[in-house]
This record gives structure tokens, C-alpha cells and sequence, in this order.
């Protein structure tokens, strides 16, 4: 018996020993695989960088060009290529815009429309643009959108329903949660206002009473 445990537990280490030497064999691939990476990434096609430029003349493209291909000459080298665009200036804010947003901008979104654009661009002339579904609160903000106007009002009016509920059932502290982007800041700060407000109120009212109470 004593010498079948024996045997039992030379196997164990025998079994182990071999674990032992698969880890060591898989680490040696993973660090020969990472130098292969390295070589190949330096064997690879240097990454493009289209610069952009907006000219006043045609004429000054030819000397645009030259200028980055000295830049290429000097920095480019493995890492990086410099690539020329270049857009000449138009008569029509409307081209112009066109222009620069074809030629020069690449990978452009195209996630969701939004009227942002045409109210960008009918604001530049004080042309008015009807917004029937958009609910978005930027929209109401006149410093950037001098001439939309909508038909239906904004997310952050929903802090008026939450006012009001404070004030149905007398709630003097609330925990809001809102979103981190434009809209849950504009309901945010629609029901501080409202708050603000109705605490003046308050002490306008207290005041007078006190007033009153002066006078008798």
C-alpha cells in the first residue's frame, strides 16, 4: 500500500512539472508574438493625415502643396503622410459651406438627422425655420438659433409637472437624477429657477406681512 501512494504522488509531480513547462512555453509565444507585432507594425504603410486649407486664391494651391510635401519630406518619413486638400474661398455662404464640408471634412456621421444644420445655415439669412417635432431643449437657446421656431415645447418643460407635484404634496427636499448632456442640464436648471422664484416669492409675502403688522 505505502508503495502505490508513492507512485501516486510521483505521478502528481510529474503532472504538475508538465504545467509547469506549457506556462513557460506559452509565455515564450506571447513574447515572440509581440515582437512580431512590433516588426510588423513598423513594416506598415504610415498612417494619412489630410490637412485642409481654405484659400482666397487658386493660385496659392500649387504653393499649399509644395509646403506639405516638405513637411512630408522632413516629418513624415514611417510614422505619418501629410495630404493636401484645399478649397477655394466662393462668393455663396451656402457653397462655401459645401464645399469645405465635401472636400475637407472626412469620416463624416451620419448616426441621426437633426435640423441643427438648416437652422445654422437659414439663421445666417434670418430665414424663419418651423421645427413641428423636435423637442429639444438648444432649440429654445436664441444666441445660437436666432430663427427657429417650434410647435412644441421642449423636454425641460416636464420641470414645470415636477414643480408642481413639490407643490401639491408640500415635498421641500427631491433627489434629481438627470442625464450628463444639454438637456438634463436645461431641465436641471428650469427647476431651480422655478424654485428660486417661488422662494421670493415667499419672502416678498413674508415682508409685506410684517409691514402690515408695523402699521397697526
Amino acid at each position: 500500500m505505502i508503495v502505490i501512494k508513492k507512485q501516486k504522488q510521483s505521478k502528481k509531480k510529474k503532472k504538475k512539472k508538465k504545467k509547469k513547462k506549457k506556462k513557460k512555453k506559452k509565455k515564450k509565444k506571447k513574447k515572440k508574438k509581440k515582437k512580431c507585432c512590433s516588426v510588423a507594425r513598423g513594416g506598415c504603410e504610415p498612417r494619412l493625415v489630410n490637412i485642409g486649407a481654405v484659400l482666397s486664391q487658386k493660385r496659392y494651391e500649387q504653393v499649399f502643396k509644395e509646403a506639405v510635401s516638405q513637411a512630408n519630406a522632413l516629418y513624415g518619413k514611417d510614422k505619418f503622410r501629410l495630404n493636401a486638400i484645399s478649397v477655394t474661398h466662393k462668393p455663396n455662404a451656402i457653397q462655401m459651406a459645401l464645399s469645405v464640408c465635401e472636400d475637407l471634412i472626412s469620416n463624416q456621421s451620419n448616426d441621426h438627422l437633426t435640423p441643427t444644420p438648416v437652422s445654422y445655415t437659414a439663421g445666417f439669412y434670418r430665414i424663419p425655420v418651423l421645427g413641428l417635432t423636435t423637442r429639444m431643449s438648444i432649440y429654445s437657446d436664441k444666441s445660437i438659433h436666432l430663427s427657429f421656431l417650434r410647435t412644441v415645447p421642449p423636454y425641460s418643460h416636464q420641470a414645470h409637472v415636477w414643480f408642481d407635484l413639490m407643490r401639491e404634496f408640500r415635498w421641500n427636499h427631491i433627489i434629481l437624477i438627470v442625464s450628463d448632456d444639454h438637456e438634463g442640464r436645461a431641465a436641471q436648471k428650469r427647476l431651480e429657477t422655478l424654485l428660486e422664484e417661488r422662494e421670493t416669492k415667499k419672502k416678498k409675502k413674508m415682508k409685506n406681512k410684517n409691514k402690515m403688522k408695523k402699521k397697526k
